[in-house]
């Protein structure tokens, strides 16, 4: 009550907080559940509870290393906590509750009453995000994606046999390819769309592990549609113009590697922005 009341009448204790890197949310401890949740019920306490302090550990970090178990459940519980930052340690809040977890089976039973899994990891999606926003995007990708490997596999490269109806490069390698590349594709696209329908009727922490497992499934869909592309086009004019097969082979590839997103960190050290003089 005491620092509710500190936060009321002082306007800018949210701002010394993040001047000096300390909030209260570092220092509770020993007081009831129902305390804790009265204290980040508050808008000024709430909005503090993703700042780091001095050795890079918010709130959720302190917690966990205290073993301070009631709190720790209902920041977990908040959906706007941030589970990625990472301390100076390089550790992840997940990192130290998946420790805690193996360590004391009171633990575990509390995340698992509240459904989070300290196991999982997310690689492109985090709990703030807005997921509904990011459903709807990567659904539509992933159908447009899904129609044309989908109608890519009954127009097929050289075309069909007019007395048996099969494919007449059917024994081409470069055919195959296609045929398996395209199918690859196919499946991985619809998936995806599963993906985000079971999104859907989840939790906020599955469905954002839904929707990130999609993203990976989504970036194997546009390199298949890209590989078969590649090797439809060899198939049908390889033997009339191979310069044409390897020019489109080589800017596909290109973009096979720059949607790599170990690319967009490397990039800028290989290539350095223009000086700013230079420019002017």
């Amino acid at each position: 009550s005491t620092i509710l009341a500190f936060a009321d009448k002082s306007s800018n204790f949210k701002d010394l907080c993040r001047l000096h890197r300390d909030t209260p949310l570092h220092h509770i401890q020993g007081v009831h559940y129902k305390d804790y949740k009265l204290l980040l019920d508050h808008e000024f306490i709430k909005e503090m509870k993703n700042i780091q302090n001095s050795e890079g550990e918010t709130p959720l970090h302190v917690a966990i290393k205290r073993k301070n178990i009631e709190l720790v459940e209902i920041l977990l519980k908040m959906d706007e906590v941030d589970r990625t930052i990472k301390d100076n340690s390089k550790k992840t809040t997940m990192d130290l509750l998946q420790a805690t977890c193996n360590q004391d089976e009171k633990w575990k039973q509390m995340c698992k009453v509240i459904d989070v899994d300290p196991n999982s990891r997310t690689t492109y999606v985090k709990l703030e995000a807005d997921l509904t926003h990011m459903r709807d995007i990567i659904s539509l990708v992933a159908a447009l994606l899904a129609t044309i490997t989908f109608t890519a596999g009954f127009t097929l490269p050289g075309g069909l046999d007019e007395g048996s109806g099969q494919a007449i490069l059917a024994r081409k390698a470069a055919f195959l390819a296609f045929i398996m590349s395209d199918g690859y594709a196919m499946c991985c696209s619809m998936l995806v769309l599963f993906c985000i329908i079971w999104s859907m009727v989840c939790k906020r922490d599955k469905s954002a592990l839904l929707i990130d497992r999609s993203l990976v499934l989504l970036k194997q869909s546009l390199y298949g549609t890209l590989i078969a592309f590649m090797t439809g086009v060899y198939t049908v004019i390889h033997h009339k113009s191979v310069w044409v097969a390897i020019v489109i082979f080589g800017m596909c590839s290109v973009v096979i590697i720059a949607s790599n997103r170990i690319l967009s960190v490397r990039l800028p050290k290989l290539i350095p922005a223009a000086d700013e003089d230079y420019l002017q």
